[in-house]
């Protein structure tokens, strides 16, 4: 168990490929490819600072291959560079995160990844990208911080997402939901405002009950 360690300018801050790790308060600051990296086994974390310090759009703050990531109100600071998490393989569950001014927000490829509460700020490509997986978000607050037209808040490809009350905000960019590959996604009160699209099907199919949107004018 560690409590309020404190990591500074590091290349990569933790590797846990077994057993059961438990982090309280402390804070990791990164340059390399990764903040914590798990392949096995338990990881807890609690109020956890994370700040990435390099040039890299691909650098994960946490990278899950297996295992279980159990983390609540972490900070993440991205300097608008590095993405919030790369999932392909075992189960995260995320309570109350903050992601501000990363690059991109989380990509799934595999495994399970539960979301309750928090914000995520990203400016790069997605907030959420899923293939062939399964993603749950409860009262996440999405927020597009960029300058291009050609980003996707939540892009399903093959994958399940479960959602309630969400809410984007696209700050007259991007589109709010795209699904394909024989995706499946519910959208429970979504608030979709100032998007320039708000959701796109393909090949795919999308519930949605009570939504809002509000698209850009032209």
């Amino acid at each position: 168990m560690l409590v309020r360690p404190s990591y500074t300018n590091v290349d990569k801050g933790m590797t846990i490929s077994g057993g059961a790790v438990r982090v309280f308060g402390g804070s990791v600051e990164f340059k390399g490819n990764y903040g914590v990296s798990l392949t096995r086994g338990i990881a807890t974390l609690k109020g956890v600072k994370m700040t990435y310090t390099g040039s890299s759009s691909t650098a994960d703050f946490m990278t899950v291959r297996g295992g279980k990531v159990m983390a609540e109100s972490i900070q993440i600071y991205g300097n608008g560079k590095g993405q919030g998490m790369k999932v392909n393989g075992g189960r995260v569950v995320l309570i109350k995160p903050s992601y501000t001014n990363i690059y991109n927000g989380m990509t799934v490829l595999g495994g399970h990844v539960q979301v309750e509460g928090g914000s995520l700020e990203f400016k790069g490509k997605h907030g959420v990208y899923l293939s062939k997986s399964r993603v749950a978000l409860k009262d996440v607050k999405m927020t597009y911080a960029g300058n291009d037209n050609d980003v996707d808040f939540i892009k399903v490809e093959g994958g399940t997402v479960m959602s309630e009350g969400i809410q984007i905000n696209g700050n007259s960019y991007g589109q709010g939901v795209k699904v394909n590959g024989g995706g499946y996604v519910v959208l429970i009160r979504p608030s979709l405002n100032k998007v320039r699209t708000g959701v796109t099907i393909q090949n795919a199919e999308v519930t949605m009950i009570s939504s809002s949107f509000k698209l850009i004018s032209f």
